[in-house]
């Protein structure tokens, strides 16, 4: 294969295993590599990749600007599944191929939900700081049996996040725009409107499709939800109106909120100010084993787009 170059924009790249990185050296790729150890600007990347034949991504934005100056681009490969960082319109027009890794990030982003719920459910957290207070006080934390759970984007991950709570007894309301009828059947579990879940579920986890534009949750919606709603979001920043969650906890309709993605990233924003808050920095996929496969896979997408 003729000699390419290849910028690895990702944050954080092979901190954890090597292979990615001699798989593209024996594979003629000149590696140019993001050393900043945080997410590019776009004139970053316009810098950095302007002779590139193709970039292995993180979260950094790809919009008709950056596109348009990386004038030999011919493939970006994402160390993840969402590609709404990338402009789609322009990539299809101009024969960009755009690849990800969909498969291994179900597990860990399920896990991370569950781990959020179970900790806001029991709160765990608010009696860990308490007790580090020298505060020894008890509070009452509620089960997860029997409760309705809404699942908002019942994908691959929606459906693991509600096969893991069949355990736990819930009772779960899904929502999406396409329906797998044939697997909720088998499962026992029911599709609702979007309305209809707000307003009946005891916990709402968004695990909404990266191609919803638009906030699924607004004020309008917080004020239709139960008193106490737990309320997390492993999915999408802009699914939520980050105001409208200060309106919830104020008033008392969100009990507890989990948030690991945020409108703008880094996030320091005022639901840090809530002891009810659990808020961590976009880590769902951010396990060693995880991370190392999603490497090894975004790089053997790109080594394979090519040879095609």
């Amino acid at each position: 294969m003729k000699k390419k170059k290849v910028l690895i924009a990702a944050s954080t790249f092979c901190e954890l295993s090597k292979i990615p990185l001699k798989l593209l050296k024996k594979n003629n790729f000149d590696i140019i590599k993001n050393n900043l150890q945080r997410r590019l600007k776009a004139n970053e990347i316009i810098k950095m990749g302007k002779n590139v034949d193709g970039i292995i991504a993180g979260l950094e934005t790809y919009n008709y600007k950056v596109l348009k100056s990386l004038i030999k681009i011919k493939c970006i490969s994402r160390v993840g599944v969402g590609v709404d960082n990338i402009n789609q319109d322009y990539a299809k027009k101009n024969k960009i191929k755009i690849l990800n890794t969909p498969k291994v990030v179900v597990e860990p982003v399920a896990q991370l939900t569950i781990g959020m719920l179970l900790n806001l459910s029991r709160k765990i957290n608010i009696m860990n700081n308490s007790m580090k207070k020298k505060l020894w006080k008890k509070i009452y934390g509620n089960d997860i049996t029997h409760k309705k759970i809404g699942i908002i984007g019942v994908g691959q991950i929606g459906k693991r996040v509600a096969e893991i709570l069949l355990a736990f007894g819930a009772q779960l309301l899904l929502n999406d725009i396409k329906k797998n009828t044939k697997w909720a059947k088998k499962q026992n579990f029911k599709y609702v409107s979007l309305k209809h879940l707000i307003k009946n579920s005891d916990i709402i986890l968004i695990h909404a499709s990266n191609k919803m534009k638009r906030e699924i949750l607004r004020l309008s919606d917080i004020k239709m939800m139960k008193d106490g709603v737990i309320l997390i979001n492993c999915s999408r920043g802009k699914l939520i109106n980050e105001k409208a969650l200060e309106y919830g906890l104020k008033s008392k309709k969100i009990s507890g909120l989990g948030l690991d993605v945020f409108n703008k990233e880094p996030y320091s924003g005022n639901l840090s100010k809530y002891n009810n808050v659990l808020l961590t920095p976009h880590i769902a996929t951010f396990t060693k084993e995880t991370r190392m496969q999603m490497e090894l896979e975004a790089t053997n997408n790109l080594i394979k787009s090519f040879k095609k």
